[in-house]
């Protein structure tokens, strides 16, 4: 298998099988199987992303989009996954963003990316709902870095849905 290969996605389901661990982390309520909903919804950055992004200073056009893609930031450790890599663009170039998008009720797990945020830039002082310059890559191309917090619709339909399945099925 060649993990440099990317096919577009055919729905929501289709990032199941990308999770590190799909039958723990695919359920309805849980962020994975929730953002997939949400950012299949869109066409470009969900709404929840225009305030951190615009607050940031960037002016962004996403070109492709990469659910639980693998980072390699330190070549001797297993590699980073993020919920989602995003490769854009603006009138400066290319950049990079790692996101998380919690929809998470209490921001669980937070505090481990702020840990994991300043393991990449010490100076970074993050919070939810912003995106913040993480790096200039050798390459030239800016990181970026995000907790954004999800849109609770997308939660409230996953289970609405859920619902009408167990009424379907009983």
């Amino acid at each position: 298998m060649n993990d440099k290969i990317y096919i577009p996605s055919k729905g929501p389901g289709s990032w199941k099988e990308l999770l590190a661990q799909p039958e723990k982390q695919w359920k309805t309520g849980f962020s994975a199987k929730t953002m997939a909903y949400c950012w299949e919804d869109q066409n470009g950055f969900p709404k929840e992303f225009y305030k951190p992004l615009k607050d940031s200073g960037l002016n962004l056009d996403m070109l492709i989009a990469i659910p639980e893609y693998k980072v390699y930031l330190d070549n001797n450790k297993a590699p980073s996954q993020n919920d989602l890599f995003v490769l854009s663009k603006d009138s400066n170039g290319l950049a990079v963003i790692m996101i998380v998008h919690s929809f998470s009720q209490l921001n669980e797990w937070f505090n481990d990316y702020l840990g994991f945020v300043r393991l990449l830039n010490p100076s970074i002082n993050s919070k939810i709902d912003e995106i913040n310059k993480c790096k200039t890559l050798s390459s030239g191309i800016d990181l970026y870095i995000g907790w954004i917090k999800g849109d609770d619709k997308y939660l409230k339909i996953m289970y609405d849905r859920a619902t009408v399945g167990n009424l379907l099925t009983s």
